[in-house]
């Protein structure tokens, strides 16, 4: 799973910024509202710093996503044309395919693992072990569709 463009520098900075945005977006307007008022849990330290640690990692798998998207458009534009069809309306496309696949991803897993705990743990331990065992399920999800998509080339 290794992450080839370099998110620090030029044009990618911003969109990896942008991930982030969407990611804490997603957490601020749902997630916090859900453990504030219908979980019920009252520590601030959980619905401020867990959301934020939530949020990079959304923002990490929708980077693989988009990723191995990008290199699945560049390779095939490359084999059958000599022009590159890397335009800026597909970028916007791909970008659009990882926010949503992670966003989905993240919400499904989360209810799932809400559902099993609820009855047997705290409010406040199941909405943790909700959000962390979701962000894990989306970095799995994403790994799985980078290895769809780019399968790893044995010589």
């Amino acid at each position: 799973m290794p992450i080839k463009i370099n998110w620090t520098h030029g044009k990618y900075l911003g969109i990896g910024i942008f991930f982030l945005g969407i990611m804490g977006l997603l957490q601020a307007i749902l997630f916090i509202p859900v453990g504030q008022y219908i979980i019920n849990v009252g520590t601030l330290y959980v619905i401020i710093l867990l959301p934020f640690g939530i949020s990079i990692a959304g923002m990490y798998s929708a980077q693989i996503i988009y990723e191995s998207y990008l290199q699945v458009k560049t390779s095939t534009s490359r084999k059958y044309r000599k022009t590159s069809l890397v335009t800026p309306l597909n970028l916007e496309i791909e970008m659009l395919k990882a926010i949503l696949i992670s966003v989905v991803s993240f919400v499904i897993f989360f209810w799932i693992f809400y559902g099993f705990t609820n009855s047997s743990l705290a409010p406040i331990n199941c909405f943790v072990v909700s959000e962390n065992a979701a962000a894990i399920g989306t970095l799995i999800t994403a790994t799985i569709i980078e290895s769809q998509l780019n399968p790893a080339k044995r010589y």
